[in-house]
């Protein structure tokens, strides 16, 4: 196996790097909350741009007299964000590729988890039969896989990105 990747020290640099943002993470409660009412807010935005007027009440977003669907802390994408900036943070490549790959990552995460609430707000609101389906199942199985995609296209650029740093100083 090639030491270029010590896989026993990614991951445990990936576990304390996760533990750590979670921590955090749970325990900033106030700005956790600014983050869902701000979240709230885009995807009301959102959805009105897509053709489903919406208003936004705190973290609820609402769309006609009864639908709505409320942001909490699940829904803001920071637990995935965490976990995928640890694991880009903890693999090993250089540290030009990592910042790259974080800032990439973030922006990434947040427009697609805007666009992921405003459309099933969307289904919430033209057709609820499916709406949990697409909320319970579909959306996550898309959600996991884009963000497992991303860490393996970081994983593979970082490879590739030390291969090249090897062949310059040989």
């Amino acid at each position: 196996m090639s030491n270029r990747v010590r896989p026993a020290r990614f991951l445990v640099t990936f576990a304390v790097l996760s533990l750590v943002g979670l921590l955090v993470v749970r325990g900033s409660p106030a700005p956790m909350s600014a983050l869902k009412e701000f979240i709230a807010e885009l995807v009301s935005r959102t959805m009105t741009i897509l053709g489903s007027p919406a208003a936004t009440h705190g973290t609820v977003v609402t769309f006609g007299p009864h639908p709505w669907i409320q942001i909490v802390d699940e829904c803001t994408g920071i637990y995935a964000t965490v976990l995928l900036g640890a694991f880009i943070l903890a693999f090993p490549c250089p540290w030009r590729r990592r910042v790259t790959a974080l800032v990439i990552a973030l922006t990434f995460v947040g427009i697609v988890n805007v666009i992921r609430i405003s459309l099933l707000g969307i289904f919430v609101h033209r057709a609820p039969e499916l709406a949990g389906f697409v909320h319970d199942y579909l959306w996550q199985v898309v959600w996991g896989t884009m963000l497992i995609g991303f860490a393996f296209e970081h994983a593979r650029r970082g490879l590739r990105a030390l291969d090249d740093e090897k062949a310059v100083t040989s």
